[in-house]
């Protein structure tokens, strides 16, 4: 039988994602978890830039954990197409072989990720929610990368490990790594690769770019969430909203309103504000969830949530073992008061 030893010895990566005319957060997130990666493996953070003209990022990249900056350049590499940004990241990682290759869990991310992987033949896991370097202190074991991801439906965690990978590669969604504090005494080092490309390289012909009106902005101190204990779309808008507005009002800051997927699959509201694994991550200071059971999948997505309050009608909830306060009762009994309170 074929023996693996996997004596990692490179750096921990972040392949930056860019648009729009910003960095995107999650690239910024993932920096964070990268400096944390490398810190424990006593290696340098790096993060791989492509594009044309973002030379100037890299201040900010280095700022958020970066360590040193692999900037690719080309006037082709203006927008994302899948075959050229493949080719400019596995050539880099080819050259260099980071133990660690991260990705965002992004529509970009989710094509490039596993194109690059397949090239090098490297190992990749989707949708980690857990990122975690195991104790190599107990005789015969390695530093490896362990990438815990729901499985089985969201069912079970299941931790995985690429042991036979030269690089190990995955991929987080946007809000699940905690965004650090950025201090802008750091500093690192910058390096810049070219990149031989043609038209012939390209996969893609843009004609133009529309940006959606659709988006929900989560990047909020307070979300109030519903489930499906709301019953219906009336009870959810008048509750949701009239809790919303006192908050806003009361608080002197923007609230969001969310959603569990069971409320959006019977449609109290659009898929934009779903919150959880195949939603959107969060995480604001304050999250209410008003008649949310707490499965995985959605309490995955409010993870690195400060506090989390919780009402519901059945006192065998999941979603009391994990929230900081809980309220068992009828929804829309409580709500009304509340907001009745708050307004006094």
């Amino acid at each position: 039988m074929k023996q693996f030893n996997p004596a990692y010895q490179g750096d921990v990566w972040v392949v930056a994602e860019y648009g729009e005319g910003a960095i995107h957060p999650a690239t910024l997130e993932l920096i964070g978890k990268a400096r944390e990666l490398a810190d424990s493996l006593e290696v340098k953070a790096g993060v791989v830039l492509a594009g044309h003209g973002l030379e100037d990022l890299s201040r900010r990249l280095i700022a958020y954990g970066a360590d040193n900056i692999y900037y690719i350049e080309h006037e082709l590499l203006g927008h994302f197409d899948p075959l050229p940004f493949r080719k400019a990241v596995a050539d880099l990682v080819s050259e260099y072989w980071p133990q660690i290759v991260l990705f965002a869990a992004t529509p970009a991310g989710r094509v490039l990720a596993p194109m690059v992987s397949y090239r090098l033949k490297c190992g990749l896991t989707a949708d980690c929610t857990s990122l975690d370097i195991r104790d190599n202190t107990k005789k015969g074991q390695v530093a490896i990368l362990l990438q815990t991801r729901p499985a089985l439906g969201g069912n079970v965690m299941a931790t995985i490990t690429s042991i036979n990978s030269r690089s190990q590669m995955a991929t987080a969604r946007p809000g699940v790594m905690k965004k650090v504090i950025p201090d802008e005494s750091r500093t690192g080092s910058v390096f810049r690769h070219e990149i031989d490309l043609t038209d012939a390289d390209l996969c893609m012909d843009v004609q133009k770019y529309e940006v959606s009106s659709g988006m929900v902005n989560f990047e909020v101190e307070v979300i109030v969430s519903g489930g499906k204990g709301l019953q219906n779309r009336d009870n959810y808008e008048d509750l949701i909203n009239s809790l919303c507005t006192i908050l806003q009002q009361k608080l002197g800051t923007n609230v969001e309103k969310g959603a569990s997927r069971a409320a959006v699959e019977r449609g109290y509201i659009g898929r934009a504000h779903q919150v959880g694994q195949t939603g959107t991550a969060v995480g604001p200071k304050l999250y209410l969830a008003l008649g949310i059971s707490g499965a995985i999948q959605h309490m995955i997505g409010v993870a690195n949530t400060e506090t989390i309050i919780a009402i519901n009608s059945d006192p065998n909830a999941p979603i009391f073992k994990m929230c900081d306060y809980y309220l068992i009762g009828n929804v829309e009994e409580i709500i009304p008061q509340l907001v009745k309170g708050l307004g006094a």
